[in-house]
């Protein structure tokens, strides 16, 4: 048992290739956080061949938009409200297969 001590790894032990690390033999891949993917007020948003547009009120001072292209790209547009400043957040919500 660990009793919450970390453990010491001798680093010449870890093997690290692109986005993957081999430590005692088990690998650990690198995972995208998803917030990381957004963009805060971006200055212009522009899409070709749009499948599907769809607006939501998710209360009296925010929307969401998700926009469905005919490629198969998801993107998520948030509007938010705050205070006398709107804030609105850019992501790609595509899932990758």
């Amino acid at each position: 048992m660990n009793d919450g001590k970390m453990t010491e790894i001798d680093i010449s032990k870890v093997l690290i290739e692109g986005d993957t690390a081999t430590i005692m033999g088990v690998e650990y891949k690198k995972v995208e956080n998803k917030m990381s993917r957004f963009t805060e007020n971006p200055d212009e948003i522009v899409l070709e061949d749009v499948k599907m547009f769809h607006l939501e009120s998710m209360n009296e001072r925010s929307l969401w938009v998700g926009v469905y292209t005919q490629n198969g790209k998801t993107y998520h547009l948030n509007i938010h409200a705050d205070g006398d400043k709107l804030r609105y957040y850019w992501s790609d919500e595509t899932c990758e297969i």
